[in-house]
């Protein structure tokens, strides 16, 4: 935990033993106040036994999905991202229920929008 989010942060961090919330893998909470970052750690994160953290995040699809989405954190801006919502719209969280966080397909449109105007009006042409 320290050589990912520095020292400072080992005040706030508690191991929640017992936790079955990732699946068997070892769960732990930073508590800032009110809030709390939920982490779980990854102890084969690439198939070659390296260890990592994911961090409990809401699911991007579904505001109003209950799933549990976990999004890769590798520094202590990654726990600030989390804590205020920005990590949700990161490409690498997976909602359990939902699967990976996609796009529209728009993004990847070299056309954009405009080239979605031209097919409508193509199609409506017939």
């Amino acid at each position: 935990m320290r050589r990912y989010f520095g020292p400072e942060v080992l005040p706030m961090w508690r191991w929640r033993d017992g936790s079955q919330l990732a699946g068997g893998d070892r769960v732990a909470e930073i508590r800032l106040g009110a809030d709390r970052i939920v982490l779980a750690l990854r102890t084969d994160v690439d198939g070659a036994g390296d260890v990592g953290f994911d961090v409990l995040v809401g699911c991007p699809a579904d505001d109003e999905c209950e799933g549990q989405a976990w999004a890769p954190v590798y520094n202590v801006t990654d726990l600030l991202r989390a804590l205020t919502g920005e990590l949700m719209n990161d490409p690498d969280v997976r909602c359990i229920v939902h699967g990976p966080h996609e796009n529209d397909g728009q993004e990847d449109d070299p056309e954009g929008p405009a080239g979605l105007e031209a097919q409508y009006a193509e199609a409506a042409r017939g």
